[in-house]
């Protein structure tokens, strides 16, 4: 069965927050987006899906503003981090969380494994006879690419805890 993309804004199906032609033209004239660009828009799709997913994993300033919206945004009282005191329009999904939607997917088509966990989570070393196992500091299944946490920031209730950023 084929995925369908729903990019509607507080619907009880909705999978996605932002739709494959947004994405593209966001990327249109990038060069280091053509792994999304150059892809069909069935997998682009499914990676938008995924980015969504795992963005949903986080928690936000604000309350959704239906009680019966399958995602967390659009959300009512989250003050528009451009700084001109308004709040965002509480009917629609912000351009910084499609924009952190769009780069996830980005990063998840250049590297399929970045949502897996690495399999050493639970392990700070691993020695067994001469073979020493350290696992590389900052990677950890599930982490956010540091541009995802950037456009997120305003948007993210870090009281519910801290983005971990892969650097790269």
């Amino acid at each position: 069965m084929a995925l369908t993309l729903v990019a509607t804004a507080q619907a009880t199906n909705a999978n996605s927050y932002a739709t494959h032609v947004e994405a593209t033209a966001y990327f249109d004239g990038r060069a280091n987006a053509t792994t999304f660009t150059v892809t069909t828009t069935a997998t682009a799709e499914i990676w938008l899906v995924m980015a969504t997913a795992r963005l949903e994993r986080e928690g936000y300033i604000g309350t959704p503003t239906s009680s019966t919206q399958r995602l967390q945004w659009p959300r009512s009282g989250v003050a528009d981090v451009t700084g001109n005191g308004l709040d965002y329009d509480s009917s629609v999904v912000p351009r910084l969380m499609k924009e952190a939607e769009y780069e996830l997917a980005l990063a998840i088509g250049n590297d399929t494994a970045l949502l897996e966990d690495t399999g050493l989570e639970g392990f700070v070393n691993v020695k067994v006879g001469p073979l020493d196992v350290t696992p590389r500091v900052g990677r950890r299944g599930g982490d956010l690419p540091a541009q995802v946490v950037r456009l997120l920031r305003g948007l993210r209730d870090v009281s519910l805890g801290q983005f971990h950023v892969v650097r790269g």
